[in-house]
């Protein structure tokens, strides 16, 4: 418990078993993620402690028994297992003083690694996650492609040109959206402040959360269960990115000519087409999806020949397809913790995390999309 150790870095923690008023995580798929934990302790104040300063790593443990029992089982032997519910870098601490008590209040507040992803501007769009690979092995982050880590040291970040990007994202994080988008793959942070990439689904066995009426590994309270037209979709507008053909040809010199000092890379061009479900929309109304991608053929030959590759009507079509009439579905389910079994189960439910939900006997199988836990005193919710 007190280090975590890869082939990146070695990061030392100290255990903080002060009172706290509140804890709240907010996750969600190809967003960065957020921790606000409210501390009630006068030992934890920054003006008189280094504990808590801004730029450490931050984790929140769950304490558990495993997956086989919601007490302390006979003859278990040791202290209980924990496994990693968030991790992160401290970005805010303010701390305000209960007037009555004259006890600190200390409210600290974590990102994940997605938003450093999100600050970092120079990096194209490539066709595919692979070619992310030197990028993300500079950012001194553990970073996971297809079960692969091309996690390194961080250093100086390659030189976008030399891989010939097919556009220009405004941060690393957009990049990613619009290939992720364009490849119907996945990208997020995990719980231990990992980058994850995937151009298909997890085939992990889904947790089950479950009514009661069978079987599961949790019970869930609360859900939202509906004609789900929030996830309907019967209009798809594409905005496609890619290398301006026109400022690409312009940048030829003769033979002699020194090239210009600040050769800056060529500027991107946009190109936005929409495709509808017309009888979809006359019965429920329009219920549109906007998706940016990169588009390109991943060969600079083309793009001299002003050639970037099929376009995006099918894609936008099979979705529409797949989403333009309303499907009754659970979309949203709340967890009571109430025991060691339960802290197991929201301690390893992740992001896309297969799970099958149980109401009245019927199974519908989804992936988690996105967490919101909060733990108060007496009282923990996910």
């Amino acid at each position: 418990l007190s280090y975590v150790k890869n082939q990146i870095e070695r990061v030392n923690y100290a255990s903080i078993v002060d009172d706290i008023s509140k804890v709240s995580i907010i996750r969600e798929e190809g967003e960065y993620g957020s921790l606000t934990i409210d501390f009630c302790s006068s030992t934890l104040d920054p003006t008189t402690s280094d504990i808590l300063k801004i730029g450490k790593r931050l984790r929140v443990l769950g304490r558990h028994f495993g997956n086989a029992s919601k007490t302390r089982p006979p003859g278990w032997a040791g202290d209980a297992a924990h496994d990693e519910i968030f991790t992160g870098t401290i970005r805010s601490i303010n701390t305000e003083f209960d007037y009555v008590q004259d006890e600190p209040i200390i409210q600290v507040i974590v990102y994940d690694v997605q938003f450093n992803m999100d600050m970092y501007r120079d990096t194209g769009s490539y066709i595919d996650f692979a070619s992310y690979a030197p990028f993300l092995n500079k950012l001194g982050v553990d970073a996971i492609y297809n079960n692969h880590n091309y996690g390194g040291a961080r250093g100086v970040m390659p030189n976008k040109g030399l891989y010939w990007p097919m556009a220009l994202g405004e941060s690393l994080t957009d990049s990613l959206r619009f290939t992720r988008n364009r490849n119907k793959g996945y990208f997020y942070v995990n719980r231990k402040n990992q980058i994850v990439l995937m151009d298909r689904e997890s085939d992990e066995e889904p947790f089950v959360l479950t009514d009661g009426t069978l079987p599961g590994d949790a019970n869930y309270g609360n859900m939202k269960r509906s004609l789900d037209t929030e996830s309907m979709v019967n209009q798809v507008t594409v905005t496609e990115h890619r290398i301006d053909w026109s400022d690409f040809m312009k940048r030829s010199i003769k033979q002699g000519e020194a090239p210009p000092q600040n050769f800056q890379y060529p500027k991107e061009e946009t190109q936005v087409a929409t495709f509808k479900d017309a009888e979809s929309i006359e019965i429920y109304g329009e219920y549109s999806r906007d998706f940016h991608v990169v588009r390109g053929t991943g060969d600079i030959t083309d793009v001299y020949a002003g050639q970037y590759g099929s376009g995006f009507e099918d894609w936008a079509l099979s979705i529409i397809e797949d989403f333009s009439d309303p499907v009754p579905r659970i979309n949203k389910v709340t967890v009571p913790v109430k025991s060691s079994l339960d802290i197991w189960v929201v301690s390893n439910i992740d992001l896309l995390t297969p799970v099958d939900i149980v109401y009245k006997g019927v199974v519908q199988h989804s992936k988690v999309r996105a967490i919101e836990m909060e733990i108060r005193p007496g009282k923990w919710t996910v």
